[in-house]
């Protein structure tokens, strides 16, 4: 019985029309592969090539043989990746990139059927705060997915990647539970333009850069005297009155007492979550997480982000 290295070596003698270039594309000297095709015939008992000056032709039973051996081959190369996108369902690892928001509200979620499904593999999760870092930690190969989330006045494209959007974070306004506004069901924030904001620490940041914008929309220029990255600490010195802020839907949910969250009646207040990973190249675990998302429907994700 012929082999599927015999089989290998005629498919690529047959595509390039010569021993030579046969042999140059699997990396074989031209003996090797004279070895393997005489070898072949000799199974078959009947010529498959007919060689010439110019290179090599089919006979009528070597088309025959061709149209088998893709078949085989590509069989064969199917199995072998079928072997191994289980063994990396049964051994592999799962790295996946977030932002804290996502963290504090519906990844766990995600992780937990994840790892209903695929018990075995590991999941390795880490955060960052700048979503073009996350997006090239995916592009880089440090790690196999990424959530991310972007502002209308940014854009992130890296050709490399599949980016879908997942749903819309509304922006909202966080104050103090004894505000004269926080018995409104939505807030202007014109209506706010003498308060003082606490907001992200640095200015390039997108919620601060967002604030910046919608303000002076409105009118006027925010006073931002308190600073943080972490929005459990904008959230406590709101709580305790020094000030009010504009926050994602996602950290409402885990608002302390004394914080009232409003929707604003302003539209493009809002980010965008996303997912990216590999567009051609995506480990096996990491498509497999793509899968359990693919299965949510849209009214999973309003969940998180439904401000009372």
């Amino acid at each position: 019985m012929f082999t599927l290295q015999q089989l290998r070596i005629f498919q690529a003698v047959a595509r390039d029309g010569s021993i030579g270039g046969g042999a140059l594309a699997l990396g074989l000297t031209q003996p090797t592969v004279s070895h393997h095709l005489a070898a072949l015939e000799k199974e078959l008992e009947t010529p498959v090539l007919v060689r010439h000056a110019r290179g090599v032709t089919l006979t009528d039973r070597g088309r025959i043989l061709l149209t088998y051996a893709d078949q085989i081959l590509g069989s064969a190369q199917g199995a072998v990746q079928a072997i191994r996108d289980r063994a990396q369902l049964e051994e592999g690892e799962l790295r996946i990139m977030t932002f804290a928001t996502a963290g504090a509200s519906f990844l766990p979620s995600l992780l937990a059927e994840f790892h209903r499904r695929h018990p075995a593999v590991r999941i390795r999760v880490s955060e960052h705060n700048d979503p073009s870092g996350g997006l090239l930690q995916v592009r880089d190969g440090a790690v196999d997915f990424a959530f991310i989330f972007t502002v209308p006045q940014w854009a992130h494209n890296v050709p490399e990647l599949r980016i879908r959007s997942l749903f819309k974070d509304p922006l909202v306004v966080a104050l103090p539970s004894s505000h004269r506004l926080a018995g409104q069901d939505v807030v202007d924030l014109a209506d706010l333009a003498g308060e003082q904001w606490i907001t992200q620490n640095t200015d390039h940041d997108a919620h601060h850069v967002t604030l910046l914008s919608a303000c002076t929309a409105a009118g006027f220029a925010p006073s931002c005297p308190i600073r943080s990255d972490a929005f459990a600490t904008i959230a406590t010195y709101v709580a305790f009155g020094l000030g009010v802020a504009l926050i994602p839907a996602l950290a409402a949910a885990n608002m302390p007492a004394g914080v009232r969250c409003l929707p604003v009646r302003s539209p493009g207040l809002f980010r965008e979550v996303r997912m990216a990973y590999p567009a051609d190249d995506a480990s096996t675990p990491a498509s497999a997480f793509v899968r359990v998302i693919s299965a949510i429907d849209a009214q999973w994700w309003r969940q998180w982000t439904d401000v009372d």
